[in-house]
């Protein structure tokens, strides 16, 4: 009766939010793919979404695909009047309110361990049977331990899946297994199983558009086993590394900004004997630069040279400019809150949340992230940063702490991320890439007029030809072929399946 529309979206932009405001009416739906059969005129695809796709940074807050589509970004509601006036606000702001402890007080700790505990409880059903991706790292590990603790002896109910792809990841993810008599242990140990170019046209069926990130897809035969098992949740370990299991390595920095030098003293690594010398060090010249910040510029510098968009668009949409502050990942800060702040309000987490929710739910499954919860995050920010690192400089310390005795110990403290990637890097490194040089010569001689007019054919042909002569290999190359590939193939799908429903429409309207 007052002529207005009020939408809003979860905080943590979990379920995806689009909506369309026009001359034609407001229409708002949880997928892009809602508004190809209605009668709205055409939708127009967007070059310049095309080519940051093709680059991998297209992921935003709110624009999509198409001109016409936009979404509603997670934490904000938006009030659309009759006469088409719109009131965007923000409803909710995380708070850095932590407090300069100099020592750890265990009250943090309880607190943290509560909305721990409560962000797994509260997304557990009372009944059916439980999936949880489980890779035998800290962020899944302990997810895993966390539902068979709540579970007990209903720990029957709990399916554990997971990739095995590295030497430890194996005995890592069967840790919690054995601790807790987890009966139903599924694990990958090849990737491949599925042909991605079979899956992309199902992704554009229920999102409208190509998916911005793989994992939509490349979990499919989880999503395989818990149709085939009845089960219709599954827990993630993702966004912990946005957030409370964060491994922001500038601790230095904040403690002596802070002029904290006895935490400093304790997180310095070594022999105590060597301690003075690294204090003094310290002092004097300030923390070292970030070397995992190094290698990743170094990393995006390797492949910018291997893209293949039109040097007119690269300069119209600022798309090298874009794409290196994309490799920006671990963002120069003061504070870890700062840092953990930025992170998690990139376009990147909410647009791999909305490609895993539409891919799951088409086969029944709700996907949950328990480390995406904002209560969570909210006490992880308003933590003492003594707690978020632990002696010799242990990091995601604080999360270690909470689930020791709940989730094993060579899972909890287990040193580092790396799960023994070197043997699969050197398998990267030596293989040959000629079959996906000559693949990606054939879809750009069979692609749509449209992406002719994006990609520079002439440097791709160009590249294509030599990577073939020189048999040339590599990681950096391989992973920009293979970005290649698959991105022209689903931008190649995408406009063929427009076509056809945009003809279909017709036909109906005719007859």
């Amino acid at each position: 009766r007052a002529g207005t529309v009020f939408l809003a979206r979860d905080v943590m932009g979990v379920k995806p939010l689009y909506y369309r405001a026009d001359e034609y009416g407001v229409f708002f739906a949880n997928t892009a793919a809602a508004y190809k059969p209605l009668r709205l005129g055409s939708l127009t695809r967007s070059q310049e979404w095309m080519a940051k796709f093709l680059l991998e940074i297209s992921a935003s807050h709110t624009e999509t695909a198409y001109k016409e589509i936009k979404k509603l970004a997670g934490a904000h509601c938006l009030l659309i009047h009759i006469n088409g006036r719109m009131n965007l606000r923000r409803y909710h702001q995380f708070v850095d309110d932590a407090p300069a402890e100099r020592k750890r007080n265990p009250i943090y700790l309880e607190a943290y361990r509560a909305a721990w505990q409560e962000a797994v409880a509260c997304r557990l059903p009372t009944s059916c049977d439980i999936g949880t991706e489980n890779s035998g790292g800290l962020d899944s590990g302990s997810i895993t331990s966390e539902i068979a603790r709540q579970l007990d002896r209903d720990v029957g109910r709990l399916h554990a899946l997971g990739f095995c792809h590295e030497r430890l990841e194996p005995a890592l993810i069967m840790a919690s297994a054995m601790k807790y008599g987890i009966h139903h242990n599924f694990l990958v140990s090849r990737i491949g199983l599925y042909d991605f170019a079979e899956i992309q046209p199902r992704e554009i069926e229920l999102s409208g558009y190509p998916s911005e990130h793989s994992n939509a897809s490349y979990h499919m035969p989880f999503y395989t086993y818990c149709t085939q098992n009845k089960i219709s949740i599954l827990f993630s370990g993702f966004g912990g590394d946005e957030a409370v299991t964060t491994e922001w390595s500038q601790f230095r920095s904040e403690f002596l900004r802070d002029g904290n030098y006895e935490a400093l003293w304790r997180i310095l690594p070594g022999h105590p004997w060597l301690k003075p010398a690294r204090l003094i060090k310290a002092l004097m010249f300030g923390p070292a630069v970030l070397s995992q910040q190094e290698a990743e510029k170094a990393y995006w510098h390797q492949t910018w040279p291997y893209q293949i968009i039109r040097d007119d668009l690269v300069s119209n949409f600022s798309l090298q400019k874009l794409y290196f502050s994309a490799a920006k990942f671990h963002k120069e800060a003061f504070s870890v809150n700062e840092y953990v702040l930025y992170m998690i309000q990139r376009g990147y987490a909410p647009v791999r949340l909305e490609a895993c929710t539409a891919m799951a739910s088409s086969y029944g499954i709700d996907y949950v992230w328990p480390l995406w919860d904002q209560r969570l995050i909210q006490q992880w920010l308003s933590t003492p940063s003594i707690w978020k690192v632990g002696n010799q400089g242990q990091d995601r310390y604080l999360h270690r702490a909470a689930v020791t005795g709940v989730c094993p110990d060579e899972v909890a403290w287990h040193r580092y991320k790396d799960m023994g990637f070197s043997a699969v890097e050197t398998e990267l490194n030596r293989r040959s890439l000629v079959d996906d040089y000559r693949k990606l010569e054939s879809l750009l001689r069979t692609m749509p007029s449209e992406l002719e007019r994006i990609i520079d054919i002439d440097k791709a042909f160009s590249d294509t030809s030599s990577g073939i002569e020189q048999d040339r290999r590599g990681i950096s190359e391989g992973a920009s072929l293979t970005t290649h590939i698959e991105r022209i193939s689903a931008l190649t799908k995408w406009i063929e399946y427009d076509r056809g429903v945009f003809e279909t429409v017709k036909l109906s309207q005719q007859l």
